[in-house]
């Protein structure tokens, strides 16, 4: 059963999901993303040809359920795959973020392990860069 704290202030505190965990957890959402993209692109000359549970949104939904450990975890995963797949076709800025993950996904082979590794260290280093120098150092 999924419990939500609704006095919490986003989505993954509100499902009890550690900072540590949500961040592995929406690098496995990238990766699944990216790693679908690039294996129909790899093994496919038509990417019609590719089974339908690889060229699919339920197909990465699928996979990345795989990756829950609680119910809490399986929202969250659905929410943040959502989130993404609303925006991924208009939102500029999400577009160049999905282009540097798969610079990052290409950068360690497509090795899941390295990919959560990396983007969870390049996600800390941003963090204290904003923490310190501010949100509005981009308008200079």
């Amino acid at each position: 059963m999924v419990k939500f704290d609704h006095s919490a202030g986003n989505v993954q505190a509100a499902l009890s999901i550690p900072d540590h965990r949500s961040d592995v957890l929406d690098a496995k959402v990238l990766f699944s993303i990216i790693n679908q993209a690039m294996m129909i692109r790899d093994l496919f000359d038509d990417p019609d040809d590719a089974p339908s549970n690889l060229r699919t949104k339920t197909g990465v939904i699928e996979k990345i359920l795989d990756e829950a450990r609680t119910d809490n975890e399986r929202v969250y995963l659905v929410w943040e795959y959502s989130r993404l797949d609303l925006r991924m076709d208009t939102d500029k800025k999400l577009q160049h973020v999905l282009a540097g993950m798969t610079m990052l996904y290409k950068a360690v082979d497509g090795d899941e392990d390295k990919f959560i590794e990396k983007f969870i260290s390049y996600k800390n280093e941003a963090k204290a860069h904003k923490d310190k120098h501010g949100d509005d150092e981009d308008d200079d």
